[in-house]
């Protein structure tokens, strides 16, 4: 099981999710640079990108409410910072598979981040959690408010890369 194979050092917990959705937009403050997002998804990603100062791409979904990842490619330039994506998507809950997203994070360059919100995964998908080990610029968001029936405790967490992690500290 992916819990067994992370350090600590790989963990930043948060007062719920939306805590380090808000933060990691503003490790780019006084950068020109933009957020790469599905129009139809979670809104803290929009609202929190554009505090920070980041412009942000909406990539149209598709007529199945699904997530167009060779759209979202293309709208991914030298500026892009951060490209976040919900799996399941909120609130359509389309799913994209594990090998889409490896796919799709293989054909972004190393300095975009990544971040995959899982807050949903336990209603569906496969988590992509195993492999921040072998990428720098993965990032998977994951609380106990949904699947756990905690959301009053505000309990979320990110998985990432010792250096991702550091910062946010």
């Amino acid at each position: 099981m992916w819990k067994k194979k992370l350090n600590p050092e790989n963990i930043f917990i948060a007062n719920g999710s939306e805590a380090i959705i808000c933060a990691l937009p503003r490790l780019f403050i006084g950068q020109k640079g933009n957020t790469v997002i599905p129009s139809l998804t979670f809104p803290m990603f929009k609202t929190c990108s554009l505090l920070a100062g980041l412009e942000v791409k909406s990539i149209s979904i598709t007529k199945d409410l699904g997530i167009d990842l060779k759209a979202m490619k293309k709208r991914v330039d030298k500026k892009t910072k951060i490209v976040f994506l919900c799996n399941p998507n909120n609130p359509t809950g389309s799913i994209l598979s594990k090998n889409e997203i490896i796919d799709f994070l293989n054909s972004l360059s190393k300095d975009v981040l990544l971040v995959i919100d899982e807050a949903n995964f336990e209603f569906g998908g496969e988590s992509v959690v195993s492999e921040v080990g072998k990428r720098d610029n993965l990032i998977v968001l994951r609380t106990f408010s949904k699947g756990f029936g905690l959301a009053s405790l505000r309990v979320g967490f990110m998985v990432a890369s010792k250096e991702l992690v550091n910062k946010l500290e």
